[in-house]
C-alpha cells in the first residue's frame, strides 16, 4: 500500500484472537488504503476493519438450524431464537426467503433501513419491497438473483439503492442457497452490506492517484525514487530505481531504469551524491544542495527527502540540470567584473583629462561626476550631490541653467565658444569673467532616456 498505492481487501478472514481470558475464533473483514497527503505523496494507511464473526457464525448456525429442523420442534424454536438475536445485534442487511422469493425475515437494521415494521413487510416478494421501490434497477437484479440462488447458485453483486430520504447508496449484496440433505434449495439468505463510504474512498483514492499522476507526468523537473542499498555499517552500496518521470530521462539522458541498480547502467561511482542520498534515508533529514556529477561533469540543483517507512531507505529525488544556468552565470560575472574594471578606466581618464568635464543628472542638474580640471575651474567647491543652482548660483542669471535645461528637454547638444561666464575662482571671491569654449551633450541611457 504505501510503495505502490494499492488498495487491498480481505473478507471473512480467521484470525483467532486472546479474548475474554482465552483464544476465540474470530472472522475480520479489512482494508488497507494509501492516504495522501496536500503534495500528492502517500503519508499514511488508513486501516478500516470490521469484525464479520456474528455472519460467518450465523451463517453457519442458520445451516444448522435448517438442518435440524426436520428433527425436532424445540430444537427448532431455539435455534431460531439464536438466529434472531444475530440478525438483530448486527448492523447488516441480513433477511430469509423462500425459494420463490418471498421475504420470511428480515432483521432490525434491514427494518431501520425502510423505517418499517416486521408485520408490514414479511410475506411480500422480497424484490417488491421498500428497500427497491424507488429504485427499478435494483429490483430487476434481485429478481434475477433470486431466480439464480433458487436454482442453487451463489449470487453477489453490487447495486445503487436509493434511502426513503432521497439519498442513494451502494450496496454489496449476496443471496446465498440453503439446501436440505437432499440438496434442494429450501432457503436463500439475503444479505447486505453498505459499501458506500468505501466506494467513494476508492473514488477519492483514483481522483487523488489521477492528480498525483498527471502531476508527476507533467514535471519539468526530473524526479524519481530510489532505494539507498547500505553494508552492514551504513555505508552506501548501490541504489536501485523504484519510480522515475519522464523528464528524468531528459535531465540525464538516462532511459527508463526502473528497477535497474545504479551500478547496472554503467554508470560510475560517484561518491558525494551516494553519500547524500545515504544520510537522507538514515536520518531523515530533508537537503537542497547544488553540485556537479562526477561522471557526466553537469551540475544539478538537488532536493532530496526521504519518503515510505524508514525500513525501506527510499529517497525522493527532485532535481534540474542547472549547468547551462551556471555556465551563463559565470559569464555574466566574468564581463561584470570586466566592466567594472573598464569603468574604473574610464573614471581614471574622466578625472585626469585636462578640459573641464562634469556629468549632471535630472531635470535639477545634480552634480554625480566632476574631475579636477573642473573643480579647479570652480575654486574646489563641493559639487558632488549638489544641484546647478546650489553649487554654482552666480550662474543661474547667467542664462546657463536655461541651456542645461534646453538640452535635457529637446536631447540636442549645445556648443558654446568663448562664451564669456562670471564666476568666483574661490568661495567667497569677486566675480571674475572668464571666456570659455564647451559643450553640452545629452547622455542617453536606458530605454533612450
Amino acid at each position: 500500500v504505501m510503495s505502490r498505492g494499492e488498495s487491498v481487501w480481505f473478507e471473512d478472514q480467521y484470525l483467532p484472537i486472546e479474548r475474554n481470558g482465552r483464544l476465540e475464533d474470530v472472522w475480520w473483514t479489512y482494508s488497507y488504503s494509501p492516504v495522501y497527503d496536500e503534495d500528492g505523496r502517500i503519508a499514511a494507511t488508513l486501516v478500516i476493519c470490521q469484525e464479520t464473526t456474528s455472519r460467518v457464525v450465523g451463517q453457519r448456525e442458520r445451516e444448522q438450524l435448517l438442518e435440524e429442523r426436520r428433527r425436532a420442534e424445540a430444537s427448532l424454536r431455539e435455534s431460531e431464537a439464536r438466529l434472531r438475536a444475530i440478525y438483530d445485534g448486527t448492523y447488516e442487511y441480513i433477511g430469509l426467503l423462500a425459494p420463490d422469493g418471498t421475504l420470511l425475515e428480515a432483521n432490525r437494521a434491514s427494518l431501520e433501513f425502510t423505517d418499517m415494521t416486521r408485520d408490514q413487510v414479511i410475506g411480500l416478494p422480497f424484490a417488491e419491497g421498500p428497500w427497491f421501490s424507488d429504485t427499478p434497477s435494483a429490483a430487476a437484479a434481485i429478481r434475477d438473483g433470486v431466480k439464480r440462488a433458487a436454482a442453487g447458485e451463489f449470487v453477489r453483486f453490487e447495486t445503487d439503492i436509493r434511502h426513503p430520504s432521497g439519498e442513494c447508496r451502494t450496496f454489496d449484496v449476496s443471496l446465498y442457497p440453503v439446501r436440505n440433505e437432499r440438496g434442494d434449495v429450501v432457503l436463500i439468505v439475503p444479505e447486505g452490506r453498505d459499501v458506500t463510504e468505501r466506494h467513494r474512498a476508492e473514488l477519492a483514492l483514483r481522483e487523488s492517484e489521477a492528480r498525483y499522476r498527471a502531476l508527476f507526468e507533467s514535471l519539468d523537473a526530473g524526479f524519481c525514487v530510489v532505494e539507498v542499498l547500505l553494508d552492514e555499517r551504513n555505508e552506501p552500496l548501490d541504489c536501485r530505481f523504484i519510480e522515475v518521470n519522464p523528464a528524468f530521462t531528459r535531465q540525464t539522458g538516462i532511459p527508463d531504469p526502473t528497477g535497474k541498480l545504479r551500478s547496472e547502467l554503467g554508470r560510475g561511482w560517484d561518491d558525494f551524491w551516494m553519500r547524500t542520498y545515504a544520510k537522507v534515508a538514515l536520518t531523515g533529514e530533508p537537503i537542497r544542495v547544488e553540485a556537479p556529477v562526477a561522471t557526466n561533469g553537469r551540475w544539478y540543483d538537488v532536493y532530496a527527502f526521504r519518503t515510505g517507512h524508514p525500513r525501506e531507505r527510499r529517497v525522493a529525488i527532485l532535481f534540474n540540470d542547472v549547468t547551462v544556468a551556471r555556465t551563463a552565470n559565470a559569464e555574466r560575472e566574468r564581463l561584470l567584473r570586466a566592466l567594472e574594471i573598464e569603468r574604473a578606466r574610464l573614471e581614471e581618464v574622466f578625472k585626469q583629462a585636462p578640459a573641464f568635464l562634469a556629468v549632471l543628472r535630472g531635470p535639477e542638474h545634480v552634480f554625480t561626476l566632476a574631475n579636477d580640471a573642473y573643480f579647479r575651474l570652480v575654486g574646489n567647491r563641493e559639487l558632488i550631490g549638489k544641484t546647478v543652482v546650489d553649487a554654482l548660483p552666480e550662474v543661474v542669471d547667467q542664462g546657463f541653467k536655461d541651456l542645461l535645461d534646453r538640452v535635457l528637454t529637446t536631447g540636442t547638444p549645445y556648443v558654446g565658444r568663448e562664451v564669456s561666464v562670471r564666476i568666483a575662482r574661490t568661495p567667497g571671491a569677486e566675480l571674475e569673467e572668464r571666456f570659455l569654449d564647451f559643450v553640452y551633450l545629452p547622455l542617453v541611457e536606458g530605454e533612450g532616456e
